[in-house]
């Protein structure tokens, strides 16, 4: 247990000094080592529980009221598409909006 532990640590130890390099190279500039940590720690996890957790129910819930609107594809994009996108898709220190790729 201990040596997996001392395994996995040390992967992301040696990792986490290549992130931000990579980052820099996707957009373009120069990007903050603790606004990518913040983003790998604390951003994208709690993108990823309002997607397990929250997303669905709220999503169920509007959905109704979108489609007698007709504003169920808005609905999906924002409750649904964003959060995914932000959790997974976004390069690691970049907090601009999608909107802007």
């Amino acid at each position: 247990m201990k040596s997996r532990l001392s395994i996995s640590l040390a992967l992301l130890l040696a990792t986490s000094f290549c992130i931000p390099a990579r980052a820099a190279d996707l957009l373009g500039t120069e990007v903050n080592f603790a606004t990518v940590l913040a983003d790998i720690f604390i951003v994208r996890p709690a993108a990823m529980a309002w997607l397990v957790g929250s997303a669905p129910v709220t999503a169920a819930i509007a959905m109704p009221v979108a489609a007698m609107s007709g504003n169920s594809k808005k609905v999906s994009e924002v409750m649904l598409s964003t959060p995914f996108w932000h959790a997974f898709k976004r390069p690691l220190g970049d907090f601009s909006s999608r909107d802007d790729w």
